[in-house]
């Protein structure tokens, strides 16, 4: 072996040490899983491959990836995707794909230009006066109904076409994860949604 070569050698070697599988399901949207899906990897080793069933398992080198499931319909076009970032750092991980309906970019416009608008008007209509004080909550229920927060929630749930992620939930609503943790608690005791375990997170589905 040449003396540059040493150093190459150990490096590939360190890498395939600290290497591991990153492998799930996939699953649509009602949480069924779907079969025939292609798969993308994307980061400092890229792959992709076409399943014939409805799971994968990838051995990737250490790094930081992103995970792509997409199923075309007749005329080529994506009609259903997914997308997960994932760190492989030498331990095997579980990583599901939920498939969503594409969402085509001239959406994604309109909904922006609607959100500005939205907010341009909430801005005008501030109140100028000083903030009235909040009112205490109240010490205990009297209905074995959703608070106004966990109305939120479940209006939050609609706007992701009845399922989202935990994370998802968070990004949209600002809650912090004990706050939201706690709200999901409560809607699942009163049956209003159910919570499947995915990967690291969950998958909160409205019933």
């Amino acid at each position: 072996m040449r003396l540059w070569q040493a150093p190459l050698l150990i490096a590939l070697l360190a890498s395939l040490c600290s290497a591991a599988f990153v492998h799930g399901s996939i699953y649509s949207g009602d949480l069924q899983k779907v079969n025939s899906t292609l798969i993308r990897v994307d980061g400092p080793f890229s792959y992709q491959l076409v399943t014939d069933k409805a799971n994968y398992s990838i051995y990737l080198p250490e790094g930081n990836y992103t995970i792509s499931a997409s199923v075309y319909d007749q005329s080529g076009n994506t009609a259903l995707y997914a997308e997960e970032a994932v760190k492989v750092g030498g331990e095997d991980q579980t990583m599901d794909l939920v498939l969503r309906p594409a969402w085509p970019m001239t959406y994604t416009v309109a909904l922006l230009v609607i959100f500005i608008i939205a907010c341009a008007f909430l801005w005008a209509r501030r109140p100028s006066g000083p903030p009235r004080p909040r009112q205490e909550a109240p010490a205990a229920r009297k209905t074995a109904e959703p608070d106004e927060d966990a109305e939120a929630v479940l209006r939050a749930l609609d706007g992701f076409e009845g399922r989202a992620t935990q994370k998802e939930l968070k990004e949209s609503l600002g809650f912090s994860d004990a706050k939201l943790s706690l709200i999901l608690s409560e809607l699942e005791s009163l049956g209003k949604i159910r919570k499947f375990k995915r990967g690291r997170g969950n998958i909160i589905k409205k019933v």
